[in-house]
């Protein structure tokens, strides 16, 4: 059968407008609709109007005119939704790309604010880890690229919270970080690590020798001139250690730790800047080793205590010893405590040795009252033990524990220790009163320390220092600092022991000065407790050993 010219372009136009109607169907009902398939409705719109021109005849025409305005109603409505939902789409689109514009913002926002130091504006840790990360592998790829790292800490800044307060200490740490910026070059990086502690990479391929020229215009900076806030004149002091990148540094912590490790001896020496080198590397090799040992020595008991006797200077009577800690290494032997002592402080060690001392010191001291009654026990307590509020309990814990006197306990704490909190310091003092126990100055006069506010500090005694006592060279030679120290302690109502007492002449010229008490090698040197036993029980008085005629 033939099919009609007019079916015959009638199909394409029927084709057209179904293809039409199904497709804007589809986009009516479709949640993802677009403009371009809105273009191809409109496309297929214009292939149905070519194909009814392309009709002849005037009946098949207007029917299929008909039929063609008939479906263009239906589009004209279907498009009208769909224009409303390409808007509301386009709305959509632009409120979403604000929203990402605020999110990126508000995270480089928070990057930022993790990456740097509120108080000083400064890259913090993080940031500065990052940039000795990135140097470092440079530095590995690049063996001509060099870089440096400078540790800074402020001396006794915490006083300054203390006393001015918080607001006041923000304050100085803002100037700090301008004045070190000032100080160094535009391309290099200072940054906050925390508290009081800075440090700042310099990556300019400088010799050594200038970099320790930075390095002392740091510290020129920061003490050449007081800083002055709110009527408040503040003076600071501090050390600085440098490292430089070698092919040992691994890591960022690595070039740190050589850097803090120089800022320590710089401390320690009371230099202003030191630089880490081969020799500070075996020193701290060799102080990892001892606190490692030490950490053992612990639970091996390799511990002991030394009796160093204390005398009444007037009678010669034997009136109590000072402990003093000993370590017999197995293999090494005796090792001196100047060499284990600091490092016990620095890391800590030496909160559970001088609970270990108490106690076997008390202990001791408990069953030589059955012998001799009234004898006292000394034991120093360090000052990060002292700054510790569980002291006092610690303390009561042990007395109760040995079944000790605790008037005959003597605990002695150098002034540095005690003034470097004057409030706290009062509080613990007053507690450990509290227990009956006898508190005495250390090394007086060697410290840091205001003499208005240590005289309010509740201590029974001050121990002068034996370098004022090796000032008596002659029978007749009164050093008058020596002088002044004893008149100020008689005034006070404390007693005085003096210590490190090696000549006869010595002992002779503290007694006529009126010192009460006395030790030092030239009366007995420190001794085990098997000595000393031997010596109470067959009842030998110490007074015998010396001559004070």
């Amino acid at each position: 059968m033939r099919i009609s010219r007019i079916k015959l372009f009638t199909l394409p136009i029927s084709l057209s407008f179904l293809c039409l109607s199904t497709i804007a169907t589809i986009v009516i009902n479709s949640k993802s609709h677009t403009l371009a398939l809105l273009n191809l409705l409109l496309f297929l719109a214009v292939v149905g109007l070519f194909s009814l021109l392309a009709v002849k005849d005037r009946e098949s025409r207007q029917k299929i005119l008909k039929n063609y305005k008939k479906n263009l109603r239906k589009l004209r409505k279907l498009n009208l939704p769909l224009q409303a939902q390409l808007l509301s789409q386009q709305e959509e689109i632009k409120f979403l790309e604000e929203e990402k514009e605020r999110i990126l913002e508000e995270r480089n926002f928070f990057e930022r604010e993790a990456l740097h130091d509120p108080i000083t504006k400064l890259p913090n840790r993080t940031f500065l880890i990052e940039k000795i990360d990135f140097l470092i592998k440079l530095c590995k790829k690049l063996p001509s690229v060099k870089f440096y790292v400078l540790f800074i800490d402020l001396l006794r800044f915490k006083n300054i919270n203390d006393y001015l307060g918080n607001t006041i200490g923000d304050r100085v740490l803002a100037l700090v970080a301008t004045r070190i910026k000032r100080a160094v070059g535009v391309e290099d990086m200072v940054a906050r690590l925390g508290g009081d502690e800075f440090a700042v990479i310099i990556s300019d391929p400088l010799s050594i020798e200038r970099t320790y020229e930075i390095a002392m215009s740091i510290y020129k900076s920061i003490t050449s001139s007081p800083f002055l806030i709110r009527k408040h004149r503040i003076e600071l002091k501090l050390h600085i250690g440098l490292a430089a990148y070698d092919h040992s540094h691994e890591g960022p912590e690595d070039i740190l730790r050589d850097a803090d490790i120089a800022m320590h001896y710089a401390k320690e020496k009371g230099l202003p800047v030191a630089f880490f080198d081969e020799n500070l590397k075996n020193q701290f090799l060799e102080s990892a080793e001892i606190e490692r040992n030490l950490r053992y020595a612990l639970k091996e008991n390799q511990f002991l205590l030394f009796y160093q006797p204390i005398i009444c200077l007037k009678s010669g009577e034997l009136v109590g010893f000072e402990a003093l800690l000993r370590w017999l290494h197995p293999e090494k032997g005796f090792i001196p405590p100047s060499k284990f002592i600091p490092i016990a402080e620095d890391s800590g060690l030496i909160i559970p040795m001088t609970d270990w001392i108490l106690t076997e010191a008390c202990s001791q001291i408990a069953k030589w009252e059955r012998i001799k009654s009234n004898l006292t026990i000394s034991v120093n307590i360090s000052g990060k033990h002292f700054a510790m509020e569980t002291l006092p309990e610690e303390v009561n814990r042990i007395i109760r524990k040995t079944g000790i006197n605790a008037n005959n306990l003597k605990l002695e704490l150098t002034e540095t220790s005690a003034m470097e909190n004057p409030t706290l310091s009062m509080s613990l003092l007053k507690d450990l009163r509290k227990l009956g126990v006898r508190l005495s100055i250390d090394d007086f006069g060697t410290g840091y320390s205001s003499l208005s506010q240590l005289c309010y500090l509740p201590f029974d005694s001050i121990k002068i220092d034996r370098s004022f006592v090796s000032l008596i060279s002659k029978e007749d030679e009164k050093p008058e600092i020596l002088k002044a120290i004893i008149t100020l302690g008689k005034n006070l109502g404390m007693t005085l022991v003096a210590e490190g007492i090696e000549t006869k002449e010595q002992l002779k010229v503290l007694r006529s000065m009126g010192c009460d008490y006395g030790q030092g090698y030239f009366i007995a040197k420190p001794m085990p407790k098997e000595e000393v036993e031997k010596n109470l029980l067959s009842q030998k008085n110490l007074y015998q050993l010396v001559t004070l005629h």
